[in-house]
């Protein structure tokens, strides 16, 4: 718009003196409009990234088109990927409380145990005796054991 002819220079003048103080987007409509090429131009590369990135996903899991069709749309892959990660979700619940179970009965095992080697004996002791005698109570019962 600013090189077409003898009058650009005075229009090129004329646009930034009137709209650069009101619009300081539209200073420049040409480097608006390289900008703008630029970031589509980026935008595109991150589709094209994007793309690779799916397909060799795609490749590595070996998921293979719906009958019928070509390509391997994402909705489908994500469906796939979804009962996966559901399927996978149940099982590891499962799992986990079976391994806790397992856990569980091995402690309350090893506590039987332990409880079972050691008798516990309990003697009440005569209340009104005298401090001297229960002493001699409580000697006798850990010497018999």
């Amino acid at each position: 718009m600013g090189s077409d002819g003898p009058c650009s220079h005075q229009m090129d003048a004329t646009r930034s003196r009137v709209w650069c103080p009101l619009f300081p987007q539209f200073a420049s409509p040409g480097s608006s409009v390289c900008r703008a090429k630029k970031e589509h131009k980026m935008e595109e590369g991150h589709l094209e990234k994007a793309q690779k990135s799916f397909e060799t996903t795609v490749g590595y899991f070996g998921i293979k088109p719906k009958a019928g069709e070509k390509e391997i749309a994402p909705s489908y892959v994500f469906m796939v990927w979804y009962e996966f990660c559901s399927d996978f979700k149940t099982i590891w619940k499962r799992e986990s409380k079976n391994i806790s179970k397992e856990r569980l009965k091995m402690a309350q095992a090893s506590v039987s145990k332990l409880t079972s080697e050691k008798k516990v004996e309990t003697k009440k002791i005569n209340p009104t005796a005298s401090l001297k005698e229960r002493l001699r109570q409580k000697e006798a019962s850990v010497t018999t054991n």
